[in-house]
């Protein structure tokens, strides 16, 4: 229930330089070489909170389509490997991910021979082909207390996301929810459906997180 409550709390910012000799040159050169490590420092030091795999979730919903109309769904979960997101001052820094593909489930018919299918479709070189690249993995890139922003790499493609976080502080631990659509649109989703049925290159991603300091 605490999940639920949480995912439904969501609601979905030329300098010219002329350098006069070659001391200079090498000051300069040498001072810019210490803010850009100062600043890989700054960005590598926040506050990191460890993932809780057994408790943490990740479902997915998927549509399929025809003449513009929604004829038919599914939902279903993906595991987490291992993962980690770094704070300061509570905003979002950074971050990383990993995902077993090969964990895919489906939740929503109700054939155990129509599940076993559609889980193999989803793991063929029509969606996710987990033979071949078995691990997704996620670059969080920034955010703040209410925003997060990465790189999801699923197969041989990368996409950029940016979605709302839900971010609950407690004690020596985090709970968050994240709610969103991605388009899987560069992973060139077969059809599949036949007779003008098409499956949503949008998925939806319904994120819930527990998190350790």
């Amino acid at each position: 229930m605490q999940q639920i409550n949480l995912l439904k709390s969501i609601t979905m910012k030329r300098i010219p330089f002329y350098l006069f000799g070659l001391s200079l040159l090498s000051l300069v050169a040498c001072n810019n070489s210490s803010e850009e490590a100062e600043d890989k420092t700054a960005k590598s030091t926040g506050e990191e909170y460890k993932l809780n795999v057994e408790t943490s979730q990740i479902r997915w919903f998927g549509e399929k389509i025809k003449n513009n109309e929604v004829v038919g769904s599914h939902n279903g979960t993906v595991k987490f490997i291992k993962g980690n997101l770094l704070f300061e001052n509570k905003n979002i820094i950074g971050g990383a991910f990993e995902i077993d593909m090969n964990s895919i489930s489906e939740e929503s018919v109700v054939s155990k021979d129509a599940t076993l299918k559609l889980v193999n479709d989803l793991k063929s070189e029509n969606f996710f082909e987990t033979a071949k690249y078995p691990i997704a993995k996620v670059t969080i890139t920034g955010g703040n207390q209410e925003t997060i922003k990465g790189v999801l790499k699923v197969r041989d493609m990368e996409m950029n996301f940016e979605a709302p976080i839900s971010v609950q502080y407690l004690e020596n631990k985090i709970q968050s929810g994240i709610v969103f659509d991605l388009d899987f649109s560069p992973l060139r989703i077969a059809s599949l459906g036949g007779d003008g049925e098409f499956i949503s290159p949008k998925i939806g991603l319904r994120i819930f997180m527990e998190l350790v300091k």
